[in-house]
């Protein structure tokens, strides 16, 4: 894989286990591989894509559809369960974007005010704010 690409995502995978209790949890770790009691819940199978430097991306689709997913493998706040993911460079993530917006805003509107705030933040974050 090149390092002319920001992200590179290559067949990326993510399985949950879903236990019908609790204490299914417990009882999983004691059994091992002996017995499943669990189902397995895909969110993502086979993603793959890459971003060039200096480009932006957005991902869209419908509820439930692996996009949160997605972006918390990206920002390495989840392990893929199968999969590759090199990020060359710093990575931010606008996760929950319709936390704090206006809910009688279109859709359009309210992507105007989140690139208007992040445009306001990436302005503060290269003028020396939040410098590591």
């Amino acid at each position: 894989m090149s390092s002319d690409y920001a992200i590179q995502i290559e067949d990326i995978a993510k399985c949950f286990r879903v236990y019908k209790r609790p204490i299914d949890r417990v009882r999983q770790c004691m059994l091992g591989d002996r017995r499943k009691l669990y189902k397995e819940v895909w969110a993502l199978k086979g993603v793959t894509f890459k971003v060039s430097q200096g480009e932006a991306v957005g991902i869209i689709g419908r509820n439930g559809s692996g996009k949160s997913t997605l972006l918390e493998i990206i920002t390495d706040t989840m392990k893929e369960t199968a999969g590759t993911v090199i990020i060359n460079g710093k990575v931010a993530a606008l996760l929950e974007l319709g936390a704090g917006l206006i809910r009688s805003s279109r859709g359009a509107r309210m992507c105007l005010q989140m690139r208007q705030s992040w445009g306001s933040l990436m302005k503060s974050y290269n003028n020396g704010w939040m410098q590591s």
